[in-house]
C-alpha cells in the first residue's frame, strides 16, 4: 500500500479523466510488475514429430526411454552402456525416417509438378503458353 502512495496519480494527478486514466494505469502496472512480473512459457508439445516417423523409429524411442528409465534407477554401468546404444539407434532411425519422409514429400512435389506440365499438354498448350494461373 506504501508503494502504490508514493505513485505520481496521489501526488500529481492528472486533470483529464483519459490522462488520470492512464496514469493510473501505468502506476498500478508498474507496481504489479515489479511485485509480480508477467511470466511466460512456452508449451512442450511432445507429438509434434512423431508423424513424421516410422513405427519402428517409435518402438526404439520408447525402449530408449525404457533403458534410460531403467539406468536412473539402478545407476548400473551395464544399464549405461544398453541405454547409450539405444541412443545411437534410435537417432540413427529417427534421422533414417525423417530423411525417407521428406524424400517421400519431394517426390511427391515433382509429381505434382510434372502433372501441371502433362496438364498444359492435354489442354493443347504445349507451346509455351502459360495456363491461367501461371504455369
Amino acid at each position: 500500500m506504501e508503494r502504490l502512495l508514493d505513485t505520481s496519480i496521489c501526488w500529481q494527478p492528472e486533470v483529464t479523466v483519459d490522462a488520470y486514466c492512464a496514469q493510473m494505469k501505468n502506476d498500478i502496472v508498474g507496481i504489479l510488475d515489479d511485485i509480480a512480473p508477467i511470466r511466460t512459457r512456452s508449451k512442450f508439445r511432445p507429438d509434434a514429430g512423431h508423424f513424421l516417423l516410422s513405427d519402428e523409429a517409435l518402438e526404439v524411442k520408447r525402449m530408449r526411454r525404457r533403458l534410460e528409465a531403467r539406468w536412473d534407477e539402478s545407476g548400473a554401468e551395464a544399464d549405461r552402456v544398453a541405454y547409450r546404444r539405444a541412443c545411437r539407434d534410435a537417432n540413427a532411425l529417427i534421422v533414417k525416417s525423417r530423411t525417407e519422409h521428406y524424400a517421400a514429400k519431394i517426390v511427391e512435389a515433382s509429381d505434382q509438378c510434372s502433372r501441371r506440365v502433362d496438364g498444359n499438354a492435354e489442354a493443347g498448350r504445349d507451346d509455351g503458353s502459360q495456363n491461367d494461373f501461371g504455369y
